[in-house]
């Protein structure tokens, strides 16, 4: 994904290590299984989640 990146002028990629599963941050987005990925908007809306999310993250440009 950071190399994927790397070309797309709007894309940030931001890695949360998660150490326990019972932390905030794997309660608050109900982080169930790793690798985890959620696309958000430039807005900070929720755009994706799960299954199709690093479909959709290739289509931007």
């Amino acid at each position: 994904m950071e190399a994927e990146a790397k070309g797309k002028k709007t894309v940030v990629v931001r890695k949360i290590d998660i150490v326990k599963w019972e932390s905030d941050v794997a309660r608050q987005h109900r982080i169930r299984s790793i690798p985890h990925l959620v696309l958000y908007d430039a807005s900070g809306n929720k755009v994706s989640e799960g299954q199709g999310t690093r479909e959709r993250f290739r289509e931007l440009d």
